[in-house]
């Protein structure tokens, strides 16, 4: 064979499966390509249809959270208007009142200065008070002897005035042992020294009396007086006045007493000046 020699079955088998397990190799890289470049397509369509799903979520999202806001707002925007008119409205109502307020403090102030007469012809008695002290009620009672008298007023509750005619008694006899001091029935003065004369149960009580002032008015004299001012004798039955401020006076052959419970409607001033009003004809 030209001095050459031919190769071996064994070498060529063995070449054989040389280059079949080249082409194995090179199957086995290509199939590894294919399924690399398989699974990263699938990542970048995966991935993609992720990042837009994400991508449409995301802008949902902030849609809701801007609109949720803005309707927030906008809720915020109405309560806080209508408190705004609420606290307008009120301010005008206290604007108002205090108009008002200050109005009736000026009409206070005028009526509280003016006065009003009251003339009653059957005691022959007149005097002034202050007109805010309302209008006189006048009464006339029997007991089961003798007459009482009672001058109330419509503003003023606690003040008022009354006597009583000689031997009076009541209808139902007392049941306490003080003597009633709108009972009163005749002030008498002897060398600057008053006695009262009062009744319970029909029986006259008399008192020496040490008052706290002495008013003068036209006719004659007033006496101030309060629970201190009548000297009890051993025995005697005490004089219920209480924590008040009274006056006596005489009218005629009778008298009147005059009660002032709350120096806050009447002060001790416009009381005295009361006294000093008395007209005795």
């Amino acid at each position: 064979m030209d001095g050459l020699s031919a190769p071996s079955k064994k070498r060529v088998k063995k070449k054989i499966k040389t280059i079949k397990s080249k082409q194995e190799n090179m199957s086995d890289k290509k199939n590894a390509f294919s399924l690399v470049f398989t699974m990263l397509i699938t990542a970048l369509i995966v991935g993609g249809g992720i990042y837009a799903w994400q991508d449409r979520v995301n802008d949902s999202s902030l849609s809701k959270i801007k609109t949720d806001a803005k309707n927030t707002r906008e809720g915020f925007e109405r309560s806080l208007k209508n408190l705004e008119n609420k606290v307008r409205k009120v301010e005008n109502e206290n604007n108002e009142l205090s108009a008002e307020n200050n109005e009736l403090k000026d009409k206070a102030e005028l009526v509280k200065g003016a006065l009003k007469k009251y003339q009653n012809d059957e005691l022959s008695l007149s005097f002034s008070y202050p007109a805010i002290m309302g209008d006189i009620s006048y009464e006339k009672t029997t007991g089961s002897v003798g007459e009482k008298y009672f001058f109330s007023f419509s503003r003023n509750p606690s003040f008022h005035i009354s006597g009583v005619s000689d031997g009076y008694k009541e209808l139902v006899e007392a049941s306490s042992s003080e003597v009633n001091f709108d009972n009163f029935f005749q002030l008498e003065k002897k060398k600057n020294k008053y006695k009262a004369f009062f009744f319970l149960n029909g029986e006259k009580e008399e008192y020496d009396l040490n008052p706290i002032e002495v008013i003068s008015f036209s006719d004659g004299e007033a006496l101030l007086v309060d629970s201190k001012s009548f000297v009890l004798k051993d025995g005697q039955a005490p004089l219920n006045i209480g924590q008040n401020l009274g006056a006596i006076f005489s009218v005629g052959d009778s008298g009147l007493a005059m009660l002032n419970s709350d120096f806050g409607q009447l002060s001790p001033d416009d009381f005295k000046e009361l006294l000093r009003s008395i007209k005795i004809k």
